[in-house]
């Protein structure tokens, strides 16, 4: 019990001290507000007539593997 009472308070002081932030650590509000800039890139980009906008596509996936009970995920 001795040994408790003696180790409470640093283990008191050490876990309520890790949680307090410091200053470093805050990240800044966003404003929500794009710059003018962003805004102006955004109108003067151009795209080819032919471009492809497509974002996904077929493949073809050979395993070849004889381990019984194994399961595959393929994203």
């Amino acid at each position: 019990m001795k040994t408790f009472n003696r180790y409470f308070p640093v283990i008191f002081f050490v876990i309520f001290s890790s949680c307090v932030p410091r200053e470093g650590d805050l990240q800044q509000p966003e404003t929500g507000k794009v710059p003018i800039d962003a805004i102006k890139v955004l109108e003067i980009i151009s795209i080819p007539n032919n471009f492809n906008f497509e974002t996904e596509r077929a493949v073809t996936l050979t395993i070849v593997d004889a381990t019984p009970y194994v399961k595959y995920e393929i994203f």
